[in-house]
């Protein structure tokens, strides 16, 4: 028997399927409830800014609400240069995850929707009240 780590013990980690839906499912969630444009559905191959209408301020509101629904450090700039699409925020999330070495619980992603939704108040996001 030998000291050395095996083989896989430094693969990189990949969430199971179900996981990483989850995580595309709330990175969706977001970025339809901040989204300036609402007439159309979110998919990942929309752009942010061309097709969903975001600013660089909306932007930073969804790096913002990302951050806190992940628990993820903040994203560089360097970073936040090559997210173009709703599909790109979620690899985004999915590599940061994979990079703490462990997927999203269960209880990981109800307390992901719970901040998204603390983000847009107690009504959560897309209520579609007006005052």
């Amino acid at each position: 028997m030998t000291d050395r780590e095996p083989p896989w013990a430094s693969a990189p980690v990949r969430l199971a399927r179900d996981e990483a839906t989850s995580v595309r499912r709330l990175v969706a969630l977001a970025v339809a409830s901040i989204a300036p444009r609402t007439d159309i559905p979110v998919d990942p191959e929309l752009d942010l800014q061309a097709d969903l209408g975001y600013s660089s301020i909306t932007l930073i509101e969804l790096s913002v609400v990302i951050e806190h629904a992940f628990d993820l450090e903040e994203i560089s700039g360097e970073r936040a240069s090559g997210i173009r699409t709703v599909g790109d925020v979620a690899d985004y999330v999915l590599d940061r995850l994979a990079e703490r070495g462990r997927g999203i619980p269960g209880a990981d992603v109800e307390a992901a929707e719970r901040r998204i939704a603390q983000a847009f108040g107690d009504d959560g996001p897309g209520d579609g009240s007006s005052a």
